[in-house]
């Protein structure tokens, strides 16, 4: 037989063990005494049983489990009044290496009916700080909170209770442990979700159009900021201010700012080049059209005319055509012969000859160009190589062109016939089976050879 007994007070409790086999525990005498006694039984949880019993964990958990729930099922009654046992109980969490109770919501519109609340007292230096506080110390917490968009301390607070609705939390974290080392924060409403916009700006010429998610950055009443910065998979950075804000009868009034430019990973890709190309000639015409729309409300939000301080004459549009139809070119390029092709507009212009050619080679068609290009071609080592080497005058050569290098790579072409005009020999390598030659030449011709 095993005994244990565990007493909270002295008492006179008569235990006879001189028969070992059948010792008596007399505890008529002791009534009103806070003893317990368990006889023949372990406790499940004891260091000695666990200790005995460590292969059954499944027991030991379930043991754990019951004794957990039984008191989470006493302390709700006991601690939560009546009120708001049918929304929230006492529960326990496991806080780091030991279990911790707080009060839990049960029901989804708990905290609707009975709204948290902290009553906190503050303390300060002289009457007049704490008065000056009263009247508008907290909506300057809250003012500086929304134009930061980060957490304000609300500081000099000396001791504060946690409640859910009226009543008392009674596992609330300062009122088990008294606010020494807690912080108060106003914290800034949270700003509403973005939405997709669309941003048209134009002339009678050129548009540049795209669609972001944009989402307000601030709540400043006279100074509203727009971003996309959440918008990740977006090729293009896009903010848009309105600044010193005003009413007048005509509306509002005020400053208007769009800056649009590509991110960084998207700096390379042609195609985005030439969408920026198109927006900073633009944005910068005193002819030019903005307007921006709320795809997902499907209304206009702004509309300005002629906010460019540049008058582009015809000199210009010529040059940003240019530029334009070659990018284009370029991309077609890259496409049909599947290259990858970094943008670099040095580069485009420096071989813009043999770009054209290219092109026209990759939608069929014959090409003529005026300006002087090189080309390489190699010949056999023999007397007729000899003679064509030892030309000191131009000439004109008739060939084929098997391949062109560009992009840093070498690009087969169709089965053509070039014709290079008024062609010079810049420079001659031999090695043990063939002339490497570079030739300067203007006026080619380059014409398909059709399958007949």
């Amino acid at each position: 037989m095993i005994m244990v007994m565990s007493m909270a007070k002295k008492s006179n409790a008569l235990i006879n063990m001189e028969d070992k086999t059948n010792a008596m525990v007399n505890v008529e005498k002791n009534s009103k005494c806070d003893i317990n006694i368990t006889i023949n039984q372990l406790d499940e949880l004891s260091y000695d049983n666990i200790r005995k019993n460590y292969e059954d964990v499944v027991a030991l958990e379930n043991e754990f489990s019951d004794r957990l729930e039984f008191g989470q099922d006493v302390l709700t009654k006991k601690l939560l009044p009546k009120q708001l046992q049918s929304d929230f109980e006492i529960a326990p969490r496991y806080s780091g290496n030991k279990v911790e109770f707080e009060t839990k919501a049960i029901t989804s519109d708990a905290y609707n009916k009975f709204p948290l609340r902290i009553n906190y007292t503050m303390q300060f230096k002289d009457a007049d700080e704490a008065k000056s506080f009263r009247e508008n110390g907290l909506n300057k917490l809250i003012e500086e909170a929304e134009k930061t968009r980060k957490p304000v301390e609300i500081t000099n607070i000396t001791s504060m209770k946690e409640f859910i609705g009226e009543y008392e939390d009674p596992v609330g974290y300062a009122n088990k442990h008294g606010c020494e080392g807690i912080k108060l924060y106003v914290c800034p409403s949270p700003l509403p979700p973005a939405q997709k916009y669309s941003i048209d700006i134009f002339n009678s010429d050129l548009s540049f159009n795209i669609e972001t998610n944009l989402r307000l950055k601030n709540r400043e009443k006279d100074n509203i900021i727009l971003t996309n910065e959440e918008s990740d998979d977006e090729p293009y950075n896009v903010m848009i201010s309105l600044s010193d804000i005003s009413k007048s009868d005509d509306g509002l009034n005020g400053r208007f700012n769009i800056t649009v430019s590509l991110r960084e990973k998207y700096k390379n890709r042609c195609e985005y080049c030439k969408e920026i190309i198109k927006y900073q000639f633009l944005i910068e015409d005193s002819d030019n059209h903005i307007q921006i729309s709320n795809v997902d409300l499907n209304i206009n939000i702004f509309t300005f005319n002629s906010c460019g301080s540049i008058n582009h004459n015809n000199k210009d549009y010529k040059r940003i055509n240019r530029l334009l139809s070659l990018i284009d070119k370029v991309i077609f390029i890259s496409k049909v012969k599947n290259i990858d092709i970094s943008f670099d507009i040095d580069y485009f212009f420096e071989n813009e000859e043999l770009i054209n050619l290219l092109y026209n080679e990759s939608i069929g068609k014959n090409y003529k160009g005026k300006k002087r290009m090189t080309f390489n071609s190699q010949l056999p080592l023999c007397k007729e190589s000899e003679e064509f080497l030892s030309k000191k005058n131009n000439f004109n050569v008739t060939s084929e062109l098997y391949y062109l290098d560009l992009f840093g790579t070498r690009i087969e072409l169709k089965t053509n016939i070039i014709t290079f005009n008024d062609c010079s020999i810049i420079n001659v390598i031999k090695d043990d089976k063939k002339y490497d030659v570079k030739l300067e030449a203007s006026n080619i011709k380059f014409n398909i050879k059709k399958n007949k």
